[in-house]
């Protein structure tokens, strides 16, 4: 038989060649019974057949990603085969188009006219790099889609801001190769509010436990972390009495970190007996409150001993009495 005509590839990706093509021409006068399908890479000098088949089109697989490869097809009748056709090189990778959606698309953190936006790359790059995301954004009595950022971002987060309070927004973002944009992800539908935390308070002792033993004189800290939202107010107190002055004997310091986030400490550079007690932080805000106590025992020389009294005294030996000390230390 003549050549088979319009050899062509409908499928090439890193795994198989889909191939396909048409009867010749000329038959040779006997009825076409079958194609023989033969292929080449670029370290083989020789073909091999890939696939004998009575149909027009086949596919090859067990291709190596990367790699080039060489087709060629003869049609065969009960007389012998025909002139083969080549086709190729075919370069076997996945063809290149848009990536597929990004995924686990949320939000971290939403003020009264912002919120942060986060999510997961694809898992389809489309056999191109990501160049960046894009993220639209509509409010619900709109009906239009409004982009946020007019070139693509690299980072999977961002941050939207100029929003309205207490309007329900919806939220895509799509990624981006050099082929085009990607499908939309999930919608993500948010109120923009604050949001909103009940306190916590964790100390940060460097003793275990809750209690700190000392000798007098010695410095004592007890710091702690505060977090909620809105911020909560921080106070201290000394055995359930609240702590309204500060001196150099004893310091608080409170520092906001973040919109959720401080940190406080109380500290006496060089305690005395006095300072013994149950010291409390407290951190409160709408949302309710949170405290932490820690118990300060101070140790030191007892106090002298009071009402020393002399009596029956003779000529060679006297009676002295007295009372404990107030403070055995």
């Amino acid at each position: 038989p003549g050549p088979v005509t319009d050899l062509h590839p409908v499928v090439v990706n890193r795994k198989m060649c889909l191939l396909n093509w048409d009867d010749p021409k000329d038959d040779g006068g006997s009825e076409i019974i079958g194609f023989i399908v033969e292929r080449k890479d670029a370290k083989m000098h020789t073909w091999r057949l890939a696939v004998d088949t009575d149909r027009s089109k086949c596919d090859i697989t067990g291709l190596v990603e990367g790699q080039e490869y060489k087709f060629r097809v003869s049609a065969k009748n009960k007389f012998g085969c025909g002139p083969p056709v080549e086709l190729g090189p075919l370069l076997a990778v996945d063809p290149k188009g848009p990536p597929t959606a990004p995924e686990r698309f949320m939000y971290t953190e939403r003020t009264k006219s912002s919120i942060t936006l986060d999510w997961k790359p694809p898992r389809n790059d489309g056999g191109s790099p990501i160049i960046g995301y894009l993220v639209d954004k509509r409010r619900h009595d709109s009906n239009e889609f409004e982009r946020v950022n007019k070139t693509p971002c690299r980072a999977t987060s961002l941050l939207v801001d100029n929003l309205a309070d207490l309007h329900m927004y919806e939220f895509r973002v799509k990624a981006v190769n050099e082929i085009g944009e990607s499908e939309p992800s999930l919608p993500l539908n948010v109120v923009i509010q604050d949001d909103e935390e009940p306190p916590t308070v964790t100390l940060r002792l460097a003793v275990r436990g809750d209690t700190i033993k000392v000798m007098a004189g010695q410095p004592v800290n007890i710091p702690a972390d505060v977090t909620g939202l809105p911020m909560p107010k921080i106070e201290w107190s000394k055995n359930e009495v609240p702590i309204e002055k500060t001196s150099d004997a004893l310091k608080i310091t409170k520092k906001e970190l973040s919109r959720t986030e401080a940190k406080t400490e109380l500290s006496m550079p060089a305690v005395v007996r006095n300072d013994k007690g149950t010291y409390t932080v407290t951190a409160s805000n709408r949302l309710g409150s949170a405290f932490r106590n820690v118990h300060v025992e101070v140790f030191d020389r007892p106090s002298p001993p009071r009402n020393l009294a002399v009596s029956d005294i003779k000529a060679e030996s006297c009676c002295l009495t007295w009372d404990a000390p107030l403070d055995n230390g």
